[in-house]
């Protein structure tokens, strides 16, 4: 498929035909389309898929982040009962094999660490981050 940029885009499911044959147009039920809705689960008409970049759906991610972590993902309780995703970054190795110098693999591990918490307010507002499970 090819967007209107002229670039192929790979998709995870075949595009959605949204043909409606025209005996059938009156059949369906519209009562209250487009109107207020109390939940999500209650809008029944049309049907919306996204498309979300699996390079790009976890909270962190290449190049920004070099070093190859685990992502702990955890949803925590604040003292008004909201609930607040926490993303924690753990280097899984030593740092050795991208650096010999301790110095900067201490500056390397420190940058690492001051951009996942600066990314810290965006991971928690991100739904994708949330839902979208990453590359195993």
């Amino acid at each position: 498929m090819v967007d209107a940029r002229g670039m192929r885009l790979q998709l995870d499911q075949p595009a959605k035909v949204g043909a409606v044959h025209m005996d059938d147009v009156y059949k369906i039920d519209n009562s209250g389309y487009g109107g207020v809705y109390p939940t999500y689960s209650a809008m029944n008409n049309g049907h919306i898929a996204y498309y979300v970049d699996s390079s790009v759906s976890q909270p962190f991610f290449d190049p920004v982040y070099t070093l190859s972590s685990t992502v702990t993902k955890q949803v925590l309780t604040d003292p008004m009962t909201n609930p607040k995703p926490d993303y924690s970054k753990t280097v899984g190795h030593t740092l050795r094999r991208v650096v010999n110098d301790q110095y900067a693999r201490d500056q390397l591990s420190f940058r690492e660490e001051l951009m996942s918490r600066q990314q810290n307010l965006y991971n928690r507002t991100s739904w994708t981050n949330r839902w979208v499970k990453g590359p195993e």
